[in-house]
């Protein structure tokens, strides 16, 4: 199948196999996607996702039968940002996306998100009587969610659209000070978006230690399941189900940095802890390794 749309992705194909149940026992279903857009309906966001999934069954008898199945769907998109309604009126639109910029004269979207959890399960049927059943799984899973963001440190907040640049924040400066802002606002890409050069020649001159980075936030999880559970149908108008399921999940919450936008280092201190507490101890994140110098 393929499907065409004009609003997060552009493109879509798919396609399923399913053999039913053949005379040796085997049964096998196969599927696989993908959609993708180089630019979604909202400027600056783009779209690359791929999903499969398989399933094998081998039934051995009328009583016993043993099933497989693995699936999957990763994607990796451009986000959209939400704008004030003065951001909307400058720009006209409702659609304004202030995550990304030009660099090298392509649309870069700083806030890029990815996420995937790959999951196997083994299932085992068994049919002990024509009134009892029980059923055996064992699943495992792991996945990741990330998400990049800006940071900085010492230097100018990056975002197009931070309050202390709009026409609103400058009101008691005069009307000429708004309508010049408001101008810039409209008709410089590099006033009304990231302004990529800008932060890669603040690095270049701080010469060290970077100023703005991309930083790339991330969930980790692992999962594992086991469960067995019986069914019987006692009467005509008696079902008793019982059994047990156990699991353990590990998730780990941290951060990388993604890109120095041209810097040769990082440190990693926490700028709002610095500036609300003046104690060097209170803003180090890492209290084992002061000042720590973090690479790509």
């Amino acid at each position: 199948s393929y499907a065409s749309t004009n609003r997060t992705y552009t493109n879509r194909v798919a396609f399923t196999h399913s053999t039913g149940m053949k005379e040796n026992g085997f049964a096998l279903t196969l599927s696989g996607s993908r959609r993708w857009a180089e630019e979604g309906y909202v400027e600056g966001t783009f779209y690359d996702a791929f999903g499969y999934f398989l399933s094998i069954e081998k039934k051995f008898n009328n009583r016993h039968s043993v099933a497989f199945t693995a699936f999957n769907s990763s994607t990796k998109r451009g986000m959209q940002g939400v704008a004030s309604d003065e951001v909307n009126q400058l720009t006209g639109s409702n659609y304004y996306n202030p995550n990304w910029g030009y660099q090298n004269g392509e649309k870069r979207n700083a806030r890029v998100r990815f996420q995937q959890e790959p999951t196997f399960m083994l299932n085992h049927f068994w049919n002990i009587n024509e009134k009892t059943s029980l059923t055996t799984n064992v699943g495992y899973s792991f996945g990741t969610y990330q998400t990049t963001s800006l940071n900085w440190y010492d230097a100018q907040d990056p975002r197009p659209d931070y309050y202390r640049k709009l026409p609103s924040y400058w009101a008691t400066s005069g009307a000429d000070v708004m309508n010049e802002i408001a101008d810039a606002f409209r008709n410089d890409v590099n006033t009304s978006q990231i302004n990529w050069d800008a932060l890669y020649q603040t690095n270049y001159r701080s010469l060290d230690t970077a100023k703005y980075i991309v930083e790339n936030r991330i969930t980790d999880s692992r999962q594992f399941v086991i469960s067995s559970f019986l069914n019987w149908d006692f009467k005509s108008n008696i079902k008793v189900v019982g059994g047990f399921e156990l699991s353990k999940y590990v998730g780990r919450n941290y951060k990388t940095l993604d890109d120095l936008l041209g810097g040769k280092y990082w440190v990693d201190i926490d700028q709002f802890a610095e500036r609300d507490f003046g104690d060097n101890n209170m803003a180090q994140n890492d209290l084992d390794h002061p000042n720590r110098q973090v690479k790509e």
